[in-house]
Formats: C-alpha cells, structure tokens, sequence
C-alpha cells in the first residue's frame, strides 16, 4: 500500500461524499452487515465501513496511512461492533496465525496493493473453513473508457496513493485460488471510475 499525495483529501473527500449518496454506502450495507464472527479489513481508509459491521462481529482493521489512520480512529464506534485499528499494512498479514479469520474485506483498496497477489494468497492462507472473502472494489472499465484508464494511470497513480484505475480484480482474485461465483459487477454513475466488483469468494 502507498501513503497518501497530500492533494488526495482535496480530490477524495467531495468524490467519496458524492459516491457514498450515490452507491457506496449501499454496497458496503449489503455486503458488511452479513458479517458475523473474526473479521479481517485490509485498508480501513477513513473508516468508513466500521458503522456498517453487525453487532456481533469482531474487526480487527490495517491501514498504512497515518493521516488516513488517524480519521479511522474518529469512527470507531463506541462499543459495539468491536474494531481494532492498527497502523499497519497488508505486510501484517504475514504475522498472524493461518485459519484466523471468518472473513476478510478488500474495499476500495487492492487497486492501491502493491503486490496484490501475494496478499491475496495471505488472504486465503488466514480464512477459516467455510470463510469468506468480501469485495468491493472498482475495476477496469471496458471499451472506450477502459483505454482512457490506461491512459490516466501514471498521473492518477501520483495524485491518489498508488491507485490503479484499470486493475483487472476478478481475475487476480481467481487466479489467488478463489472461487468468485458471487462476485458481479455494478455500474456507478459519472466520473472516470464506472464499474464495481461487488460481493463475495471463497477458496476454492
């Protein structure tokens, strides 16, 4: 994961307000609150998804970013769900026990991993029988805007804490030994990121 350009709050936050009212918020609701036992999130961000997890959820959240971090600890809430936030990124996966997890949440955030694939083995090796992975990502787009992606990816990349606009997430997750039976893709309306990855996988 990558530290934060210090112009991504001015570009972010009005994009992510907007995205929330439009879709995001949705999306984190329908996937967060099926949630039950140890969860794993990887690049907590702002925090935006802690008040979406049900009562009886366990969280403990990573994030690399110390400015991102420090407005993550804002929404934490009191009580329960229980969350631990801890500055740190996807390298602390390595340290924690095989099989520790019920489910893991990739939101918004593998498009910023710098070796995604590894992570995702990570990911699997810490799931516990039956676990689940959950995404909610946003991927390359087809056709004329997909070309636009690859044609704005090195300044993006500057400005946006290593974000890649035009990852191919579907097939990294299969290609990690995930079966992604019940991941779809959702349109988002404007803006020059269009499509989601929406919903959950599991090893196969």
């Amino acid at each position: 994961m990558s530290r934060s350009h210090p112009l991504l709050a001015l570009i972010y936050d009005p994009i992510m307000w907007m995205a929330e009212r439009r879709a995001f918020g949705r999306f984190r609701g329908e996937l967060l609150s099926e949630l039950h036992g140890d969860v794993l999130e990887i690049g907590a961000g702002t925090g935006r998804n802690f008040g979406y997890y049900p009562r009886d959820a366990n969280v403990f959240a990573l994030e690399p970013d110390p400015a991102m971090y420090a407005r993550a600890q804002k929404r934490i809430p009191p009580g329960k769900p229980a969350v631990l936030l801890e500055l740190a990124g996807d390298e602390r996966m390595r340290s924690l026990p095989a099989q520790s997890f019920d489910a893991i949440v990739f939101a918004l955030v593998l498009c910023s991993i710098d070796e995604p694939d590894k992570t995702l083995d990570e990911a699997r090796r810490l799931l516990r029988p039956g676990g689940k992975l959950v995404l909610f990502e946003h991927v390359r787009s087809h056709g004329a805007l997909g070309v636009w992606q690859d044609r704005l990816q090195p300044m993006w990349g500057r400005i946006s804490g290593g974000c890649r606009l035009n990852r191919e997430t579907r097939a990294m997750v299969e290609n990690a030994g995930f079966n992604a039976f019940a991941l779809h893709n959702e349109k988002i309306a404007g803006g020059i990121v269009r499509d989601v990855l929406v919903g959950f996988a599991e090893p196969t």
